[in-house]
């Protein structure tokens, strides 16, 4: 089982344990911080992983060393995924599963490098 960091549930929740309720099996948008102990396997197994799961919309993965997001978007018709990446402040990130937008400089309010 994998943890993220943080999730946007957009649905009723369902567990992969209905006695442990700490596996969700529907995230709409999972967050993942990068750190240089956890980069590979975030960016490696973990993503294969959460790419496989039917409710998930979007996955984004931030880096803590730098101003820096990857965002994966599912492309619902095909099924495919459209991979992007933000490094200037001012860019803007969509999150389509609550009609939010927020900008990289945002996402990093508060952190210093």
């Amino acid at each position: 089982y994998f943890h993220p960091d943080a999730i946007i549930l957009c649905d009723e929740p369902e567990f992969d344990d209905e006695k442990i309720n700490d596996t969700l099996k529907n995230p709409s948008v999972i967050f993942e911080i990068l750190s240089s102990s956890t980069e590979d396997y975030d960016i490696g197994r973990k993503q294969r992983y959460y790419m496989q799961i039917k409710s998930l919309n979007k996955y984004i993965i931030l880096d803590s060393q730098n101003n820096y997001a990857r965002v994966i978007t599912v492309r619902e018709e095909e099924r495919t995924w459209k991979f992007d990446e933000f490094q200037n402040v001012k860019d803007k990130i969509f999150i389509e599963p609550i009609n939010f937008e927020t900008t990289v400089e945002e996402l990093y309010e508060g952190v210093e490098f």
